[in-house]
C-alpha cells in the first residue's frame, strides 16, 4: 500500500492547496486521505509528493474524508503500484 504525502488544490481560482495523503497509487488512479471531511469537487488538480506538476483527478466515490479518483491522463513512467516498504518484509531480519 503507498503512502504519499500530497496536496489537493480544489478551487482551480485560487492558490491555496490541502494536505492530504495519497494511498494505493497505481498510473491511472489513487485514495486520497483528508485530514477533516472536505467537500471535493468532480475535478480537481492534486500534486504528488514534492512534485510542482498537477495531476488532474476525477471524483469516483467519497466517504467522509477519504476520496477515490481516476488521473485524466494516465501518470508517465508510473510504475503499476508503488510499493509500501513498511511491512513488506523488507526491513525483516533474516534468520
Amino acid at each position: 500500500m503507498t503512502h504519499l504525502a500530497a496536496r489537493a488544490a480544489l478551487d482551480r481560482t485560487s492558490p491555496e492547496t490541502l494536505p492530504c495523503l495519497v494511498r494505493n497509487l497505481s498510473p491511472i488512479g489513487a485514495c486520497v486521505v483528508f485530514c477533516a471531511d472536505v467537500t471535493v469537487p468532480e475535478y480537481f488538480d492534486l500534486f504528488l509528493g514534492p512534485d510542482t506538476r498537477p495531476y488532474r483527478a476525477h471524483l469516483i466515490w467519497h466517504d467522509a474524508n477519504t476520496v477515490g479518483v481516476s488521473f485524466l491522463e494516465a501518470r508517465e513512467n508510473a510504475p503499476e503500484v508503488l510499493p509500501d516498504p513498511v511491512g513488506s518484509g523488507a526491513d525483516r531480519p533474516t534468520a
